[in-house]
């Protein structure tokens, strides 16, 4: 074993190396690929329970390597992919105070309502962990063949304010890997996860979908049936409007606006399961909210 270690070994020193080089020359590229292998190094360290290695000449070696990339780049969106490589060098060394200033970096860049999962989970690890720490979120909609997301599908995720940090442990800023897309709401509008500056809903009703949802399929929560009904139907009349594809008013003539769903036929169906006997048009489909208040 000790002939393997003392490669495992040189071939840290190496990627070291390499790494300063390429820090000179601000080459992110290389310095994420570099990376990626100090992290498969690192993984089959652990894999075997391989703990004669000097861990803390490992640590100290990543230590520069980190100290380097702060002093040398900008933390921004062009190299937050080193950053997410950093975290996981962490997370195998096992070093969770080291980790959490990663996380608490990378969460610095989550300005924004699009996230994007961890691509390290698939759809269904995710919402076991999130489950498993108990976050309160619901899945709006789109979620009838979960885990399967149609190619180019988001997950849109509305979460109580006090578990928007929580949940952003297992969301990264930019997609890496063809990570899975999701557009994140808390409930009262929390900058980086609103609504053009807004609430996604107003917030006593984003309370009241999370309060009543239910489990679907053992592993992801969802909005009641009546909570899907008129959360689905104020998505398309003040969320959407127009681009819904449908009219304002169905009496009048207007002009045909492509949608990626087809929103007259979801709502036709859901009226038919209520008994619901109105026009499907943005003016009816607004009188129905406004009797629910």
């Amino acid at each position: 074993m000790g002939k393997n270690l003392k490669v495992i070994n040189e071939q840290l020193q190496q990627i070291k190396k390499e790494l300063e080089d390429c820090l000179i020359e601000n080459n992110i590229k290389e310095i994420i690929i570099l990376l990626k292998k100090y992290v498969i190094i690192i993984k089959i360290l652990k894999a075997k329970n391989i703990d004669s290695i000097d861990i803390n000449v490992v640590d100290k070696q990543i230590d520069n390597i980190y100290y380097l990339i702060k002093s040398g780049l900008k933390i921004k969106a062009n190299n937050f992919e080193v950053l997410y490589q950093l975290k996981y060098i962490y997370y195998y060394l096992n070093d969770i105070e080291k980790l959490i200033y990663i996380q608490k970096l990378i969460m610095s860049l989550m300005k924004k309502t699009r996230r994007y999962i961890d691509p390290n989970l698939n759809i269904k690890n995710f919402f076991h962990l999130v489950n498993k720490d108990k976050i309160e979120y619901v899945i709006l909609r789109w979620f009838e063949n979960l885990p399967e997301i149609a190619k180019g599908e988001d997950i849109d995720l509305l979460v109580s304010d006090s578990d928007i940090n929580k949940i952003s442990r297992y969301l990264i800023p930019y997609p890496v890997n063809n990570a899975q897309p999701i557009d994140l709401y808390s409930c009262s509008g929390i900058r980086g996860s609103d609504y053009a500056e807004l609430p996604y809903y107003p917030k006593y009703i984003a309370e009241t979908i999370i309060e009543n949802r239910v489990l679907y399929r053992d592993n992801y929560y969802i909005p009641c049936d009546e909570d899907y009904f008129l959360s689905l139907i104020y998505h398309v009349v003040y969320h959407k409007a127009e681009r819904s594809g449908l009219p304002i008013d169905i009496s009048k003539k207007t002009k045909q606006v492509y949608s990626e769903h087809d929103y007259l036929a979801i709502i036709e169906k859901l009226f038919s399961n209520y008994n619901i006997k109105t026009n499907i048009d943005l003016t009816s489909l607004h009188q129905i909210l406004c009797t629910k208040s």
